[in-house]
């Protein structure tokens, strides 16, 4: 909880050394618009609720050497328009970037790396209106779409073997599968 809730903190710059970010690190700082890490990171994990609440966040460039991102990491990030998931990002947990909005844009780096997408992953992201499921998914978990009410196109590709209850649940403009 280093910077919980401060409300004031525009910008920060995330040293190269910094191997994880932890727990609610920068939770609800709802100022925050800027994320800047020094290149080459060595960034390998951003924690639970890290950015949870930075209500000002328009973009963040995940650092191609990040592996995990936790529960909630993004949770509301509410002005957040576009994300890359770089193809070094492994796992995606539950809640990651529930609730974000104004996120009219998810990219997977690449289609083969990436293991697992958390429940509710993307929950209520009402902007985003289409995704490409990587080709190494196999799981569409709990709620993993749902309430993606501007959520038009889906595709999904043979690898994925299981769709769990409420995936898509709420995703009233959905025309195309």
């Amino acid at each position: 909880c280093s910077f919980y809730w401060c409300s004031k903190l525009k910008q920060i710059k995330i040293p190269d050394s910094v191997t994880q970010i932890g727990s609610h690190t920068f939770n609800h700082c709802s100022a925050l618009t800027n994320i800047q890490f020094v290149s080459p990171s060595s960034l390998r994990k951003i924690g639970k609720s890290c950015f949870k609440n930075c209500s000002s966040l328009t973009h963040i460039e995940i650092p191609s050497s990040v592996k995990l991102i936790e529960s909630c990491a993004f949770y509301e990030c509410s002005s957040l328009k576009e994300i890359t998931i770089p193809s070094s990002v492994k796992y995606v947990k539950s809640n990651a970037f529930r609730k974000c909005s104004s996120l009219n844009h998810i990219e997977f780096e690449s289609q083969d790396s990436l293991k697992y997408l958390g429940k509710r992953c993307f929950m209520l992201c009402t902007s985003l209106e289409k995704i490409v499921i990587p080709l190494s998914i196999t799981k569409i978990d709990n709620g993993t779409f749902e309430g993606c009410s501007s959520l038009k196109q889906v595709i999904i590709h043979s690898s994925v073997t299981s769709i769990k209850s409420r995936a898509f649940k709420k995703c009233t403009s959905l025309v195309e599968i």
